[in-house]
């Protein structure tokens, strides 16, 4: 079945070919209106669950494949994912509150990967009655491998090439190429990268 797109906002802007939508399969939900979307084409699985509110953009570079990549940007929230990025099993990419959430090309990961910019909740000064957690963007690199079951909360950096171990916590600044993990992550080893290929 190929990739469906549910429209009911005014003032989308979508872009995506014909062979793009056939060859995908999921939903593309647009609950709002002046979102730009656009998902460039790809050789490989396009499985796709993408839910958009108002006035949000999101961009799939080129030869993405992913498996069961969900999706969710409420309101003026950026979502970029480069090329040639592979995402095995079901990955979760929220984003509850404006903010900007990129991936960087080529990067890798596992299954049962959570990524969130925000605490989808308040959280409220007593004395001052404002709110002490604002949502923060994600910056991946290229070339990041991320492993199985870990979860990126906002604010988190992670730098060109580097590999977050199975079921590390990522909230802050990792530089690139290093290999971290635990919870908090933290940099185990730098001066490493990694590889498709067993070598």
């Amino acid at each position: 079945m190929p990739l469906t797109v549910i429209d009911e906002g005014t003032n989308n802007h979508i872009d995506i070919s014909p062979a793009t939508l056939a060859k995908g399969q999921g939903r593309l939900t647009i609950s709002g209106s002046n979102n730009h979307i656009r998902i460039a084409e790809t050789n490989f699985n396009l499985g796709l669950h993408a839910t958009l509110g108002e006035g949000c953009h999101l961009e799939i570079g080129r030869h993405v494949n992913c498996i069961n990549l969900v999706t969710y940007q409420a309101r003026n929230a950026k979502l970029e994912i480069g090329a040639h990025v592979g995402f095995n099993g079901q990955v979760r990419l929220q984003m509850h509150e404006a903010s900007l959430m990129r991936i960087g090309n080529g990067c890798l990961f596992a299954d049962e990967v959570e990524m969130t910019t925000s605490d989808m909740h308040s959280i409220i000064d007593v004395e001052t009655s404002k709110r002490v957690n604002p949502a923060r963007d994600i910056v991946l690199g290229d070339r990041v491998w991320v492993g199985q079951r870990v979860i990126v909360l906002k604010g988190s950096q992670i730098g060109d090439g580097s590999i977050i171990g199975a079921a590390a916590l990522v909230t802050g600044i990792l530089p690139a190429q290093c290999a971290a993990g635990g919870n908090p992550a933290r940099v185990l080893r730098t001066g490493v990268t990694w590889n498709f290929q067993l070598l």
